[in-house]
């Protein structure tokens, strides 16, 4: 997923640099030094974190320019408790474009999460 927004078209950079940004070893470095900030490992494992027994529920948009939505399924598919929901909007948009029903999704998923809960 970070491989999309260091390379695509969705992210904000100058003309000039985009030609630079989507070199392979370029989104590599991306990647290497997002994960390292955040001194995290990615994807989490799901065998050895919580990340296997944590229900998610991952949003993703069709008209999504810097995550796949593909991309976003296939995390899903590494954790068996993952629920993916798409929006017909492009990235985030659908919180200002479609307010209700993004509001929606996440209640109703934080609903049926508390109900298992609790």
């Amino acid at each position: 997923m970070l491989t999309d927004v260091a390379g695509g078209d969705g992210m904000p950079l100058p003309a000039w640099a985009r030609p630079f940004a989507a070199q392979r070893r370029v989104r590599a470095a991306f990647v290497t030094s997002a994960v390292a900030m955040l001194g995290a490992v990615w994807p989490p494992d799901p065998a050895s974190t919580s990340a296997g027994t944590t229900p998610m529920l991952l949003l993703t948009a069709a008209g999504d320019q810097l995550i796949d939505p593909a991309h976003t399924r296939a995390l899903a598919g590494l954790y068996p408790h993952a629920t993916v929901h798409a929006f017909d909007a492009g990235h985030l948009r659908s919180i200002k474009e479609e307010p209700d029903r993004y509001g929606g999704t996440v209640a109703e998923f934080i609903g049926v999460v508390g109900a298992v809960a609790g």
